[in-house]
């Protein structure tokens, strides 16, 4: 697989995620089931063995197996978003599999193989003394995907801590190349690669380059802070807490240290509630001891009152500066009661304060000048008007559509909800005044707009179109595998003014099932233009069944995007498509080149920093040059 096919599926697979998630967390996932065949590596059925369903941010889901003949049968109480099959001497078999649609879901036949049992021991580089209590865990990148940290809700089997002779033994491991995570307290976080033919690692911790610096302000005096050494070139070293910069909180005169890095070229940087931290690009040799100064800007702080939350409601503050660039820590919860931000620059911010309680979500939006390192705002959540109702195909309830309220007085509570089983929402707490409702098309797809003019409590229900749509993503004509996580789209070729597009995901059987549509001819195809294939449908019945659609990849011509005045190379930069059957698409990591299905095809690139640009593809090798914005 290609590069660019393997970023398309990653991103498919995370949205799909996150939307399973919050779908679920609105309790708008039916219950399922599950269905499957469990066998040895030589096919036969086993006895025993272990289903483990998972799902982010609560525990697992565990059923056990006995004398079924390798039947696998159960229902499950709620949606999942990844299951593990595992039995004693055995591999572990785990998967993404994302229950979005009610009914059975048949994993088919899951084959087992042998287990691998990879066994080592841990010792001080520098001692050669073993390290009890060090963590040793298999880092499966599904695992890393739903966010799993180690411990005993991780695959049975797949993690393990040092005994006190240093010694470990991870178990039900798959046969082929793994990376194993080696984690301990005061040493940055290895991640270690083992061949497919190799079971025994012995690993020394400690060793390697220190890096020794200061945080501080101007005049030389020590500043809070945290310091963050992240590697600029791969993934072999991360952090304890997983897959992210290694850390370090300052001393109380401004120092700070990290110990046993591997040679290679890193980027410093550090956060303070003090002031904006400059950063640094640093080279270390094997074995090298270095020493760096970071320098602190002193900056104001943001402060105010929040009020008119329920006693189980919080709210986050988010601020941004004129360039869209987000400002400040990470956004802290805030009850009643007065909040502080530190760390402000000078300047026109935009300042975001949003309340959550189980399924809803109200945002107030502010902007306020800060000057001399100080400002002062306010947010009120106590508007009293509830607006509930349904959302409904012709008469049939539909579920999962994302429903915003949308203030035309920027200064208003914004708000927004997800439909249930029933096709219910319910947005609380609007001010009285005039706003605009939009409704999402799919989980994914652009939005339908109406007025509503709140003046009190109201039941508004909302019609979209009495037609469905449905199908399935296979490999190819008359097989029965199919493909899950995907999204697809369904757009209205017809459609005047602003484009009218359904989009969605492949539930784990790869069906797909759009509601609400008008009556008219569709372009069906994959949500991305680096996966091709489409088909056009006429939606003239109430439910339109067996649209099925075959991946195609298409072929990438070279794009180079530099900077306007230096000519230096950029990455990270990303396009929307503004027409055609992609429009309204994002085009991510242009370094991989642009799918030959957006010829003709009108782009609006950008990258922070930088002024954004159009332009129209005539096919040819192409080069964008963009303008660094200046203040």
């Amino acid at each position: 697989m290609r590069r660019a096919d393997w970023r398309v599926s990653s991103w498919v697979c995370l949205l799909l995620l996150v939307c399973t998630e919050i779908a679920r967390a609105a309790g708008n996932v039916p219950a399922v089931a599950i269905s499957g065949e469990v066998v040895d590596a030589n096919g036969s059925p086993l006895e025993a063995f272990t289903l483990t369903v998972y799902g982010r941010g609560r525990k697992p889901e565990v059923h056990a197996f006995d004398g079924t003949s390798g039947r696998l049968e159960v229902n499950l109480g709620t949606g999942g978003m990844g299951i593990a099959l595992d039995a004693p001497g055995h591999a572990t078999w785990f998967d993404v599999v994302a229950f979005n649609s009610s009914g059975n879901h048949d994993i088919g036949t899951v084959r087992l193989g042998r287990e691998r049992v990879v066994g080592g021991r841990v010792k001080d580089a520098r001692t050669g003394l073993p390290v009890p209590g060090v963590g040793i865990r298999y880092a499966a990148s599904l695992a890393q995907t739903l966010n799993m940290p180690a411990g005993d809700d991780y695959p049975v089997g797949w993690w393990v801590t040092t005994d006190a002779n240093g010694e470990f033994a991870l178990r039900r491991l798959p046969r082929g190349r793994v990376h194993l995570e080696v984690s301990a307290a005061g040493h940055m976080t290895h991640l270690v690669e083992l061949p497919a033919d190799r079971n025994q690692l012995d690993i020394a911790l400690g060793g390697g380059a220190t890096l020794k610096g200061s945080l501080l302000f101007g005049d030389g005096t020590p500043a809070d802070g945290t310091v963050m050494l992240r590697p600029q070139s791969d993934n072999h070293w991360v952090d304890r807490n997983g897959w992210r910069a290694l850390e370090r909180h300052v001393d109380p005169e401004g120092r700070f240290q990290f110990e046993g890095l591997a040679a290679g070229s890193y980027y410093l940087s550090a956060r303070s509630a003090a002031g904006v931290v400059e950063s640094r690009d640093i080279a270390l040799a094997k074995d090298e001891i270095a020493s760096v100064e970071l320098i602190a800007e002193p900056l104001g702080r943001l402060s105010g009152r929040i009020s008119g939350l329920a006693e189980s409601e919080w709210a986050s503050v988010f601020i941004r500066d004129e360039w869209d660039s987000r400002l400040g820590p990470n956004p802290a919860r805030f009850g009643n009661g007065r909040f502080v931000v530190n760390g402000i620059p000078d300047g026109e911010l935009v300042v975001q304060a949003t309340a959550n309680v189980q399924r809803h979500s109200r945002s107030i939006t502010r902007k306020v000048m800060m000057v001399g390192r100080e400002a002062t705002i306010d947010f009120d959540f106590s508007g009293r008007s509830r607006i509930a109702g349904r959302v409904l195909a012709g008469t049939r309830p539909v579920h999962a559509i994302m429903v915003r309220a949308v203030p035309k007085d920027p200064r208003m509570l914004s708000a927004v909800d997800m439909s249930d089983i029933d096709g219910r929402y319910e947005i609380p707490g609007l001010d009285i005044g005039e706003y605009e409702f939009r409704v999402q098309l799919g989980l994914r797809g652009t939005h339908r707009s109406f007025d509503v003019d709140v003046v009190s409590d109201a039941i508004v229900d909302i019609h979209l179109g009495p037609f469905a749509l449905s199908g399935a993503v296979t490999l190819e004509a008359g097989q029965p595998f199919r493909l899950a996580n995907w999204v697809v789209q369904a757009r209205l070729v017809s459609a005047s003014g602003e484009p009218v597009i359904f989009r969605g995901f492949t539930d784990s059987r790869g069906v797909y099932r759009f509601d609400g549509l008008e009556k008219g001819t569709y372009r069906v195809s994959f949500a991305s233009p680096y996966i091709g294939g489409v088909r056009n449908v006429v939606v003239d019945a109430p439910s339109v069944q067996n649209v099925d659609i075959q991946p195609t990849i298409s072929e990438v011509r070279e794009v180079r995007v530099v900077d306007a005045n230096s000519k230096e190379a950029l990455n990270d930069v990303s396009c929307v498509v503004q027409d055609g059957v992609w429009a309204d698409s994002p085009v991510y990591d242009l370094g991989d080149g642009l799918p030959t299905t957006l010829i003709d095809a009108g782009l609006t690139c950008s990258r922070r920093g930088y002024e954004t640009v159009q332009i129209r593809w005539d096919g040819d090798p192409l080069e964008i040059d963009l303008a660094p914005r200046h203040p």
